[in-house]
């Protein structure tokens, strides 16, 4: 079966290293990474504002927080590539404006 390449834009790079003090929380960021890209769990939610785009929000737990109050990663998925956004903690930021998105879609060359 054919396996897409995780690709990390620098913005989520950035927030994740920020969020280093949360432990677990990297190396639940990579499972649940590997996971989504393996369709091995559904997809998170689609943004509906991003006109079709294939931009989705999932849930991951920190080492002291679980899904529901741990962090949001926000990634683009279609037949050909798997790109992590960006990542936030529920308790910092409710959610992510579709403008946000589009300035990191267009960022990294995801905007046909």
């Amino acid at each position: 079966m054919y396996q897409r390449i995780i690709e990390k834009t620098k913005t989520f790079n950035k927030q994740l290293k920020k969020l280093h003090k949360h432990q677990g929380l990297k190396s639940g960021v990579e499972e649940r990474l590997d996971a989504l890209n393996a369709n091995e769990t559904p997809d998170g939610d689609q943004f509906p504002k991003l006109h079709g785009f294939p931009v989705f929000k999932a849930r991951c737990g920190t080492g002291n927080m679980g899904r529901r109050k741990g962090a949001r990663i926000v990634y683009y998925k279609d037949d050909a590539r798997f790109v992590a956004l960006c990542i936030y903690l529920k308790s910092d930021k409710d959610n992510v404006s579709p403008k946000e998105i589009l300035k990191i879609l267009k960022e990294n060359n995801l905007l046909d």
